[in-house]
């Protein structure tokens, strides 16, 4: 599976303490095996077109969008703030 950025995935992912970004990372690798994987906890993000957040631990979600090319990485962070803007 392809991964695709949007410049805000970029920055939030950066800004990630070191622990985060090696548990994002890990995220990934099992993304990119099969996104809907039951560890992820796949969720279609309610009132969007086709947004989706997985969590990463019980306050981290990244948010993505699949598309032809592979998985559009959208947003990454604290629950609430991520899911608002994904």
């Amino acid at each position: 599976m392809t991964f695709l950025w949007t410049a805000r995935f970029e920055k939030t992912y950066r800004e990630l303490p070191a622990e985060w970004q090696v548990a994002v990372d890990s995220h990934l690798r099992l993304m990119a095996q099969n996104w809907r994987h039951p560890s992820l906890h796949t969720k279609k993000l309610q009132g969007t077109k086709n947004i989706w957040a997985i969590r990463i631990s019980r306050d981290l979600r990244l948010t993505f969008e699949p598309t032809r090319s592979g998985i559009l990485l959208r947003n990454v962070g604290h629950h609430d703030p991520t899911l608002r803007t994904p």
